[in-house]
């Protein structure tokens, strides 16, 4: 049933901005009446918690919008015309995507929509810069950080966000899909990502940069999950933060995301495929033959606590502490010798602020094969970043309970205790010799591609 009188027929198809001050939504507002539109894709096969963190946030949406917000299950191809035709839409307005699945179904259901005499109007980014506008002098793509960066801040601005003000074409409908629990969850919704961000503002912006790397401590924003589904944009935080004095270390983090938004725009192949030309043809392990060690890196069974405390983190509860994502990483592309694609793979399934750029070009990062990356030569070592970063062990202790109660400094290297519990494995490999076995194949993969282009 729809209200009448109203002129224009504009749809918002909200997808990953659900917050009522999405710019689609605004320009879809702006322009007279208006419906709003969910499609829940089954292109996107949810874990659990990824589901439970994405129905979440559209529940809080809905709410957020007094029920006028449609929910509907299936291809975008069919139900967004479908839709249209139903409510007799004339413009659809959706925040631009620059994902290669997300670009390639735009353009298709843009095609679509034209056949009917009905325009497709993209609005904005999920960025707060859009990806692919941002050069060189030299007119090329940035394809380092901090070149980026300057530009980057040069061309932000703080803006005031106007609030949603909607002439609604639907009447209020009941939220439609029952919500899965998940103890580990945000509050979820635009209201709630506002209230993290000012939390954050008041407590821990000022100690950002030198907390930032603390898994022990309440360090990082919390923010990434909000981001992820567009209940926060980066406008909101930019506005909120552009007078503290603390800011930029914090923006500099913001921008690596952005960073990593537009390499993937300008190399979609990145998502599989090695960004930098030098490293493909690297000689990573056979995974056949890394099974039961792959199994065991997924599961927090390494042997190395803080390895397995991250991995069992992100099973838990679909998030991971930044500097532990990096720890793991390094651990299943160094000392196991595995393509990065296959933990960018498990990240993407379990986060629930798994983002497709800044995941695919972190994991590149830290492999040593993307844009601006870490050397490969760079490994880290876990027992020592567990010493640095959770020098109290509290971290390790809360998701490695079995070690809960050995002392430091056994924590950090049960295998040497003699109070080790028996349930609790020994390393699955030996950390320094794997460290010189990454080094040793490197230099001899970087020996072979100079012998090849000398010959």
């Amino acid at each position: 049933m729809e209200k009448v009188g109203c002129s224009g027929r504009h749809l918002w198809w909200a997808r990953r901005d659900l917050s009522p001050t999405a710019p689609a939504a605004l320009a879809a507002a702006a322009q007279g009446g208006m419906a709003a539109l969910l499609v829940l894709d089954p292109h996107f096969p949810q874990t659990p918690v990824r589901h439970a963190w994405y129905t979440a946030s559209a529940a809080a949406l809905h709410e957020e919008l007094d029920g006028h917000l449609d929910i509907r299950q299936g291809v975008p191809e069919e139900i967004i015309p479908a839709f249209a035709g139903e409510h007799h839409i004339t413009d659809v307005h959706v925040t631009g995507e620059s994902t290669p699945y997300g670009m390639a179904r735009d353009a298709r259901i843009e095609h679509l929509l034209a056949a009917r005499g009905i325009r497709f109007h993209r609005v904005g980014s999920p960025y707060l810069v859009t990806p692919g506008s941002l050069h060189t002098r030299g007119g090329i793509p940035f394809s380092r950080f901090t070149p980026f960066f300057r530009a980057w801040l040069s061309s932000i601005e703080p803006v005031a966000t106007p609030k949603l003000r909607a002439s609604w074409l639907t009447v209020p409908s009941r939220f439609p899909i029952a919500l899965p629990h998940h103890p580990y969850l945000p509050a979820p919704g635009h209201t709630a990502a506002m209230e993290r961000l000012q939390v954050f503002i008041d407590h821990q912006l000022a100690s950002y940069d030198s907390e930032r790397d603390r898994p022990d401590l309440e360090g990082t924003s919390g923010l990434s999950p909000y981001l992820k589904v567009g209940s926060l944009h980066p406008r909101d935080i930019l506005s909120a933060v552009s007078t503290h004095p603390s800011r930029i270390p914090f923006l500099r983090q913001l921008a690596w995301r952005e960073f990593f938004a537009d390499l993937l725009h300008h190399d979609p192949e990145s998502v599989t495929v090695n960004w930098a030309p030098a490293f493909r043809g690297f000689p990573w392990e056979d995974t056949s033959t890394l099974r039961e060690a792959i199994a065991a890196w997924k599961e927090g069974r390494t042997g190395y606590p803080l390895v397995d405390a991250g991995m069992r983190e992100l099973l838990a509860t679909g998030t991971m502490h930044n500097r532990v994502r990096m720890v793991a990483a390094s651990f299943l592309v160094k000392d196991l010798n595995v393509h990065w694609s296959i933990g960018a793979r498990h990240f993407m399934d379990h986060l629930i602020d798994g983002d497709l750029a800044s995941n695919t070009h972190n994991w590149q990062w830290v492999a040593g094969s993307g844009a601006d990356a870490a050397p490969y030569f760079r490994i880290f070592n876990p027992t020592l970043q567990a010493k640095r970063f959770d020098p109290e062990g509290t971290y390790i202790r809360q998701y490695v309970p079995e070690l809960a109660s050995l002392p430091l400094p056994d924590l950090f290297e049960p295998w040497k205790s003699v109070l080790r519990p028996r349930v609790y494995p020994h390393p699955i490999v030996d950390h320094a010799k794997a460290q010189r076995a990454a080094q040793a194949r490197y230099h001899a993969f970087r020996a072979s591609a100079r012998h090849q282009r000398d010959d």
